[in-house]
């Protein structure tokens, strides 16, 4: 029983009495069926003998009747027939190929069963007694009354011969059957065998699998935590192996917890040291402090000596030492190379070093003696330098510090980024600011005191005019208006000044203020200017998109009394659910859009500036000779932006 101990050997013999098992079956199927195949082509033969006798039959009968070269053709046919049964006869009893239409010719092999070969003996008699008959027949100048003889006696001989054919067949069938029928019996006996195997190989797999069941639990037992209980299951060689295997597991498992229990307690001991470090600089946005509380923080989480921070300059060539926790390393405005040594495997190399720091070769450490622990400061995938400890303690520089000061390093890289984005975003507000109050100024200035420049300019124009035509009251008049227009600028430039805004416009229906606009550019140009709007509602507009709308008419407005010599003005201001559009129309001069520099369209970079402004666009239509089109499109919902 030794040489079945094992569960392989079980169930390989099982297997391999198995395969024999389905072989024999499949090489007894195979032969069988390929005897059937045999039978059923003896079979055909043996049916076409009766199907040769009926056609020599009636061509002896057609012989007998017809005369001439009919007789001729039928003589031949009967031969033909002849010359088959014969073949076919011989080949059935000793073997033999035989014509076999569609194929030349096929081999039947010699009949070996008694009963069958003693009723082929049976028929050949009565075939030969048939073919002697037939010879006067085929023979050629036989009289008729010769023929009208052997053709009574063939239809005399034809059911006889016609009765053994069809035993011949049935014969034949039978014996096809009893091979299906062996077939049969030897596939119930091979199914019954495997039957038989498959109980075996189950009754060895549940021998096999109930020390498995217990194994499992133990398995899980000991997942679970157990690792007290040692492990004895009984059973073949596999299972006795498996089951000390388990126990060595088990053993390992017990001493590998105690050591990782304790290394688990160490590394969560600094790595929460270390988020909390990381917690408190990352909050930190001065990043002068930050930098020092770096240093004194990883001095301290890795119990070092020293600790010092270096960042990489803009050009990337260089390490500039920017922190260290005391002074026992040189000044901060330090600098090494960066590819050099060690910062080269740290800066370009982004994994982290330990090193005796007189093997170092880095400048930041020619003053300190001990072993460091070097790692690189990377935010995302930008390195920005280097964070260094170094400890007289070699016990202190192995993997869990290496990590924890990594952590700490991958802090610090993001909090150094995000102080230095926010006094880079400081600068930029503060810039932002001081572009935003310059444009603020400049379309004060421009919306105001340009304008009323221009009055005052042509009014001095006007006055001179009548000076010239000694008109002194009227040139009284102008000088007033000139005065008030004076006092209007002086206004102007003082509410710039001191970054005051004009009162914000009410909303509602703002016809009349363009009217206003409208009337003040007609007095002052002579033009017609016509205002077309789809509907009464359509000029109630929001507070904002109001100022914005009125501003952008004054402009485009200003612009055609200065540059389009236009004869005719047309506004038009239109809105759907979303936004509104005013659009300002002259017959003028035009120009070119693509040469419009922004010194002699000041006014069109204010109105774009506007539209923008209210979150909406501007757009300019015009050519040389074919007058300008200016149309402002502004959402009737805004972002809060200002309406100034």
């Amino acid at each position: 029983m030794k040489l079945f101990n094992t569960f392989q050997k079980r169930i390989g013999l099982i297997f391999l009495a198995f395969f024999l098992l389905v072989s024999t079956s499949v090489v007894a199927s195979y032969l069988i069926i390929e005897t059937q195949k045999q039978d059923a082509l003896v079979i055909n033969l043996a049916g076409r003998q009766r199907m040769l006798i009926q056609s020599m039959t009636k061509d002896v009968l057609e012989i007998e009747r017809d005369t001439g070269s009919m007789r001729l053709e039928h003589i031949n046919s009967l031969q033909n027939s002849v010359a088959k049964f014969d073949a076919t006869l011989t080949a059935l009893i000793q073997g033999g190929n035989v014509p076999y239409p569609p194929y030349p010719s096929v081999y039947l092999p010699a009949t070996k069963t008694p009963v069958i070969l003693t009723q082929l003996q049976e028929i050949s008699g009565t075939w030969q007694l048939f073919r002697q008959t037939l010879q006067p027949i085929t023979a050629p100048n036989t009289p008729d009354e010769t023929i009208a003889d052997a053709s009574e006696a063939l239809r005399n001989l034809s059911p006889v011969l016609l009765q053994q054919a069809d035993e011949i067949v049935r014969l034949y069938e039978n014996n096809s059957n009893q091979k299906v029928f062996y077939l049969q019996r030897i596939q119930v006996v091979f199914f019954l065998s495997a039957l038989l195997l498959l109980a075996v190989g189950v009754a060895v797999t549940q021998k096999a699998i109930a020390p498995l069941h217990i194994l499992g639990k133990t398995a899980k037992r000991i997942g679970d935590g157990d690792l007290n209980t040692p492990v004895a299951v009984a059973g073949v060689d596999e299972i006795q192996l498996l089951a000390r295997t388990l126990d060595r597991m088990r053993l390992q498992l017990h001493a590998s917890q105690s050591r990782l229990e304790e290394r688990v307690s160490q590394q969560a001991s600094e790595l929460a040291t270390a988020f909390e470090l990381s917690q408190e600089i990352v909050a930190e946005l001065d990043i002068d402090h930050l930098l020092t509380s770096v240093t004194n923080r990883a001095k301290s989480l890795a119990r070092a000596d020293v600790a010092s921070l270096c960042l990489l300059t803009p050009a990337g060539k260089t390490l500039r030492l920017v922190a260290n926790s005391n002074g026992i390393i040189p000044p901060k405005d330090l600098e090494h190379p960066a590819e050099d040594g060690l910062a080269g495997d740290v800066v370009f190399g982004d994994k982290t070093v330990s090193t005796d720091t007189a093997c170092a070769n880095c400048t930041f450490m020619q003053h300190v003696d001990g072993y460091c622990v070097a790692t690189p400061l990377k935010a995302g995938e930008k390195t920005l330098g280097a964070l260094c400890v170094v400890t007289g303690e070699p016990a202190h520089v192995n993997s869990d510090h290496s990590r924890a000061l990594s952590l700490l390093a991958n802090s610090a890289a993001i909090a150094i980024t995000n102080a230095q984005l926010v006094k880079e975003k400081q600068m930029q507000a503060e810039q932002s600011a001081s572009l935003a109050e310059r444009e603020r100024l400049a379309a004060e200035l421009h919306d105001n005191l340009a304008q009323t420049l221009s009055f005052l300019n042509l009014k001095t124009d006007h006055v001179t005019n009548l000076l010239h035509h000694s008109q002194y009251d009227d040139t009284l008049a102008e000088l007033r208006a000139m005065q008030s227009a004076i006092q209007l600028a002086y206004g102007q430039v003082r509410a710039a000044l001191v970054g005051l805004r004009e009162p914000l416009s009410a909303p509602g229906d703002i016809t009349q203020k363009i009217q206003s606009i409208i009337t003040d550019f007609s007095d002052t140009t002579q033009l017609l200017v016509q205002l077309t709007h789809s509907s009464p509602n359509t000029l109630t507009l929001p507070r904002t998109v109001q100022t914005q709308a009125l501003h952008i008419i004054k402009e485009a407005l200003a612009n055609i009394r200065r540059h389009a010599n236009a004869s005719h003005v047309h506004i038009t201001v239109a809105r759907n659910d979303t936004s509104v559009s005013v659009s300002i129309q002259d017959d003028g001069v035009g120009f070119d859009t693509t040469h419009a520099g922004t010194e002699n369209h000041l006014g069109l970079m204010i109105m774009h500036t506007r539209a923008k402004r209210s979150g909406g666009h501007l757009t300019v239509q015009s050519a040389p000779g074919e007058g300008t089109t200016i149309t402002a499109t502004l959402p009737l919902v805004t972002a809060g932006k200002n309406s100034r």
